[in-house]
């Protein structure tokens, strides 16, 4: 049988900020956003015809304060609501993908779901940033986010309903659903100081706890996993360097455990379907030829780290722009 789709999908949004002076040192900034969206479709598979006619309607608020406790110190908190409607890709899009990495090829099937529903976030957070002397700053924050109706894909095995598609060994199955309930917690801090005249160094950790509370799959329960892809512990160091029309950056980021498949099954790291902690370089070395023009050389993955986001990610690759300007 051959899959077809006929479906569309449109979003109006309307989006209103205003910024109030209360005192001196006190700034609030009140806002908010309307959507509308609206989708229509159809998707024919091997499963039957399956189709939605659905709308909603948002208007998600966010209020935040700024308090400058002196000409180096200063506060900030924020509260919100924000809105997330589903892509026709999630609703409609049947793909697969497939795993080249490994000496059997094997396939993944994304499922699409043409009645998952938007997902809404609730999130607030607490900050503070001291300048230091030579422009440089430090900053600390604690957030916490709740997610209903969150759009998720949950990975199976495959039950033979997609053999029909062909090629490659479909051996997974991951279906586009909303999963509950969830919530995201944690705290960041960052800085960048002066080094010499020319040289800046950066760095950054941030420690989240991203779980989901309620289930509303009806699958396996998803109740007290983490959330796929979101590492627990991240952190990044980095250098940048200007002389003359010369500038460069080093950045090298640490991605720590986190889960590829929905139940935290994939307890084999640095393989296909799996993930595993990694250390990832990037350079960019910039130089304005003239007033007009300026070249930019970028490796990404310096070191040629071999490492896996569910699938075998990149290796080195480069790439020379020259970019002008009248």
């Amino acid at each position: 049988m051959t899959d077809r789709t006929d479906a569309n999908s449109r979003i109006d949004a309307f989006f209103v900020q205003d910024q109030i002076s209360v005192t001196n040192a006190l700034t609030l900034y009140a806002g908010g956003r309307y959507d509308r969206w609206t989708t229509d479709g159809k998707l024919w598979n091997s499963t039957g015809t399956l189709k939605t006619n659905a709308s909603k309607s948002a208007f998600s608020p966010k209020l935040a304060a700024v308090y400058r406790w002196d000409e180096s110190l200063s506060f900030r908190t924020s509260v919100g609501k924000a809105f997330r409607a589903p892509t026709n890709s999630d609703m409609y899009s049947l793909s697969r993908s497939s795993d080249t990495g490994n000496t059997s090829t094997t396939a993944r099937v994304l499922v699409p779901d043409p009645n998952v529903k938007p997902e809404t976030a609730t999130s607030i957070d607490f900050g503070v940033e001291k300048a230091l002397s030579g422009n440089g700053y430090v900053k600390a924050a604690v957030f916490r986010t709740s997610l209903k109706d969150m759009l998720y894909r949950k990975v199976s095995a495959s039950d033979g309903s997609y053999d029909y598609l062909g090629g490659a060994t479909i051996t997974e199955l991951s279906r586009m659903t909303n999963a509950g309930e969830a919530r995201m917690k944690g705290f960041e801090f960052s800085g960048e100081v002066p080094v010499t005249p020319w040289l800046r160094a950066q760095a950054s950790y941030t420690w989240t706890d991203a779980k989901i509370t309620k289930d509303d799959t009806g699958l396996t329960s998803l109740e007290g996993k983490y959330v796929i892809n979101v590492p627990k512990n991240m952190a990044s160091v980095g250098f940048d360097a200007r002389w003359r029309d010369w500038s460069a950056n080093l950045t090298t980021t640490y991605i720590g455990q986190m889960y590829a498949q929905a139940d935290n099954s994939d307890r084999e790291k640095n393989v296909f379907g799996g993930t595993g902690k990694y250390r990832l370089s990037n350079l960019r070395v910039a130089y304005r030829i003239d007033k007009n023009f300026k070249a930019t050389l970028a490796v990404n993955n310096l070191f040629d780290k071999k490492y896996y986001e569910y699938y075998l990610m990149p290796g080195r690759n480069v790439s020379l722009e020259i970019r002008g300007s009248f």
